[in-house]
């Protein structure tokens, strides 16, 4: 299925905010079609990250054009497009819709059970989250450049849920504390020391599956992708302490966050 006009303008736009006007010296648009004009010396590369980051993955045609009596004389005319697999067709935007819904179901499930487990520690915990999803999609803005397929979606999720995962871990892990009796922050330190393991432990996998799917060509864009997310996470999880220390010490009350189960 052809690339939406939004698409295309969308590529067009990444593509000259990365390789600039000595590269991409002219812009043409007619009739919901780009036309970009590239320096000789650099159309491997523009033509490759259009592949890699934008998900132009189909030459649909190779062409020349003898210009005589001008100069350049000849040209060499790409004509790129998205297979259906990888653009963000009308089923992939569907299907883009259906997955932010699960995301938000997710996500009020998660603060459900954060608040029903450790409350104010479990609300500061999705405090934590929300700030690893503005990271995550930071560091895919600005980092990985690419535009949003579907399989950078699924690798946008996987962040989310890697961070979900260690607000419930290091919740059940204070709020088993706070039902021993332990102080504020005693509980908080503890409580991330016994969930460290389990915690890096899933962000080192992850990581390294990331790092693998960097080498393959055709999954480079979704490990870049899923190494932001996990970078997210990580840069996260601090900021969860932090939050969960502040509301401890502010409450001066362990009861108020719950016994352990």
């Amino acid at each position: 299925m052809p690339s939406s006009e939004s698409q295309i303008k969308t590529a067009a736009d990444s593509v000259l905010n990365r390789f600039g006007r000595d590269v991409i010296t002219d812009r043409y648009e007619f009739r919901g079609d780009t036309t970009l004009t590239v320096a000789r010396n650099s159309v491997a590369e523009v033509v490759r990250w259009l592949r890699d980051s934008a998900g132009f993955d189909m030459l649909v045609n190779l062409c020349s054009v003898d210009n005589m009596g001008e100069s350049p004389r000849f040209e060499v005319i790409y004509t790129l497009t998205q297979a259906e697999t990888g653009a963000l067709n009308e089923n992939g935007r569907q299907g883009v819709k259906i997955a932010l819904i699960v995301v938000a179901v997710v996500l009020a499930l998660a603060l459900i059970y954060l608040l029903a487990e450790g409350r104010l520690t479990g609300l500061s915990g999705m405090w934590a989250v929300w700030c690893g999803v503005i990271i995550e999609m930071f560091f895919f803005a600005t980092l990985v450049r690419a535009t949003l397929t579907v399989g950078c979606l699924i690798a946008l999720v996987i962040g989310l849920l890697l961070a979900i995962y260690t607000a419930v871990v290091r919740t059940r892990m204070i709020s088993r504390e706070t039902a021993k009796g332990a102080a504020a922050k005693s509980a908080v330190k503890t409580g991330c020391r016994a969930a460290a393991k389990l915690v890096w432990l899933a962000h080192g996998g992850l990581l390294v599956i990331a790092l693998l799917l960097m080498l393959i060509p055709g999954a480079k864009i979704f490990g870049y992708t899923l190494s932001a997310g996990v970078v997210a996470s990580a840069v996260a999880a601090p900021l969860m302490r932090l939050f969960q220390v502040c509301f401890l010490a502010i409450s001066q009350k362990p009861a108020l966050f719950g016994k352990a189960k």
